[in-house]
């Protein structure tokens, strides 16, 4: 029970931070004060008797009933309480006290630094930023880095290699130019034409 928040409207009690609030107003108290509280909102219903409260508020002090008479009346004024006609701490004469208000216990907000909830802003910025990555990952890469579907070599691949070797031609370029060659040449001796003797014995230029 201590681990919760102990509501007894208006007030809220937090023992794990020795905190009383009123609504959301603070109330400051002294320790053993705080701590006189705390052990009779813990013990509600409960008569709780004066050795019992310095045993277990002053547990290795030697003090006199005056001390916790005190921390009494200083509860009493910050709760608007009053002894005569108590809301929430009733004395039992001669013996001790007991806290008569309802308490309810609840457990304690968690705090906005270990958790947030994702406004729908944040939310939205995610996704986008998650349909802007799958994007990224499906687009291609540049043209430079794909292989042709026809010859299956790269473009970048074949560009360096005429840049690595730019005196050297390739086996085709070097086959035209010898048909060009072999195109050009004159025809041999054997094909000239030869001048022929008739009958006559004229001779007969053939030549064009």
């Amino acid at each position: 029970m201590s681990s919760s928040l102990l509501h007894f409207p208006p007030f809220r009690l937090d023992p794990s931070n020795e905190r009383l609030w009123r609504e959301t107003l603070e109330i400051p108290l002294r320790p053993k004060t705080f701590a006189v509280l705390r052990y009779l909102v813990e013990h509600p219903e409960q008569l709780v008797t004066k050795e019992e409260l310095m045993d277990a508020v002053w547990a290795e002090t030697v003090v006199g009933e005056d001390a916790l008479t005190g921390c009494i009346r200083d509860l009493r004024k910050v709760l608007g309480d009053e002894a005569k006609r108590p809301q929430y701490i009733e004395t039992v004469h001669r013996r001790g006290f007991r806290f008569i208000a309802p308490v309810a216990a609840a457990a304690a907000p968690v705090s906005s630094s270990e958790f947030q909830v994702p406004s729908q802003e944040e939310e939205r910025q995610t996704a986008k930023a998650e349909q802007t990555e799958t994007e990224t990952e499906k687009t291609p890469p540049p043209d430079g880095g794909l292989r042709t579907p026809d010859s299956g070599l790269s473009p970048v691949g074949s560009l360096d290699e005429a840049q690595r070797n730019p005196g050297e031609k390739s086996e085709t370029e070097t086959r035209i130019s010898l048909r060009s060659i072999r195109a050009t040449e004159p025809e041999s001796e054997s094909h000239t034409a030869q001048p022929l003797d008739d009958s006559s014995g004229q001779t007969l230029d053939l030549r064009p």
